[in-house]
């Protein structure tokens, strides 16, 4: 009862309760000691590996964000064109596509949005299903990504080069 003092082993069912956990758990397994440094090791370098993959990611966002604005592009709305160009004229199915360029569905939504206003992407009904929405790339995007893909290309170069995330991209060296 909230805000009661009274003693747990006097509430009805507490007891009960406690002796049927005691009698599953009535041989504990204990790690070694040298177990649980081998896992707080391997633990360590796995957060390690973590936080490196964050900086890389960090950096290298960082640094496609600077070069693509020469081209009025963010990194996120290049990987919307490049995705949508790979799709060809069919396009893709805004669900499937927020997949692929790792936004939620409302972040990308609003993504097409801004690159529809600017003439690079279309957005439409599916005929046979109304429920989804399909994006293609317009000439338009078309042109700024072909304009814009070099750009992106050397600058994963240049920075895999700087970060970790040649073994993240390529496996170890």
């Amino acid at each position: 009862m909230p805000g009661s003092s009274a003693d747990p082993s006097e509430l009805p069912g507490v007891v009960e309760s406690v002796e049927s956990t005691e009698s599953v758990e009535s041989t504990p397994r204990h790690a070694s000691a040298a177990e649980s440094a081998l896992a707080t090791a391997s633990d360590d370098a796995l957060a390690a590996h973590w936080h490196n993959l964050m900086r890389d990611y960090s950096r290298m966002t960082c640094a496609l964000d600077r070069a693509l604005s020469a081209h009025e592009l963010s990194s996120s709305e290049f990987e919307v064109l490049e995705q949508l160009s790979r799709a060809g004229s069919d396009g893709a199915r805004m669900a499937d596509l927020a997949d692929r360029v790792h936004l939620s569905q409302s972040a990308l939504s609003r993504l097409v949005a801004r690159l529809e206003k600017d003439g690079l992407v279309a957005r439409s009904m599916c005929p046979t299903d109304r429920r989804s929405v399909f994006a293609t790339i317009t000439i338009e995007g078309g042109c700024r990504y072909t304009a814009a893909r070099p750009t992106q290309r050397a600058v994963l170069r240049a920075e895999s080069a700087v970060c970790e995330v040649g073994s993240y991209l390529c496996g170890d060296p």
